[in-house]
């Protein structure tokens, strides 16, 4: 009886440790200590930094993307919404953001509101979250809707 005892505790005490270590939490995330990390104020730009300002945005806890170019127009991606993107487009002027995007050959078929925000802005709503996807969305924004010449003038914040 007393070997079956201490064999019953042992294996008690087994179940107890595995018990601990799966439930027990992992290490602190230090995700921002990172050094491979883009800066929050990105000013060189190239033909990767944007969908990767994306995913390092999620990554980070953050939820929003910003790019500003050279004469001030500013597109903004909210990311905070894991089924759809709200993209905000400051003054657009009488462009028709929409209509210029489907001209671009953007698949809009998936906005689903789009409003006047404040100062003239363009608020839409599509339900894109893929980083290379929402990229694409702001680059052609972009260049499409503000006629830029080139994104060597663009900064990204990451927010």
């Amino acid at each position: 009886m007393k070997t079956k005892t201490v064999v019953t505790l042992i294996s008690a005490c087994v179940v107890v440790v595995a018990l601990v270590s799966w439930f027990r939490p992992g290490a602190p995330d230090r995700v921002n200590d990172r050094t491979d990390l883009l800066p929050l104020h990105i000013t060189e730009i190239d033909n990767t930094t944007l969908p990767r300002a994306i995913e390092e945005t999620r990554l980070r806890g953050m939820s929003q993307v910003t790019i500003t170019d050279a004469e001030e127009n500013v597109i903004v991606a909210d990311l905070s919404n894991p089924v759809f993107t709200t993209f905000t487009v400051s003054d657009p002027g009488e462009v028709d953001v929409i209509a210029t995007l489907e001209q671009a050959l953007v698949d809009t078929s998936k906005v689903s509101t789009i409003s006047e925000g404040q100062a003239n802005t363009v608020v839409f709503t599509m339900s894109v979250v893929q980083s290379q996807d929402v990229a694409t969305i702001m680059y052609e924004t972009s260049v499409r809707v503000f006629n830029i010449d080139s994104t060597d003038d663009w900064t990204i914040d990451i927010e």
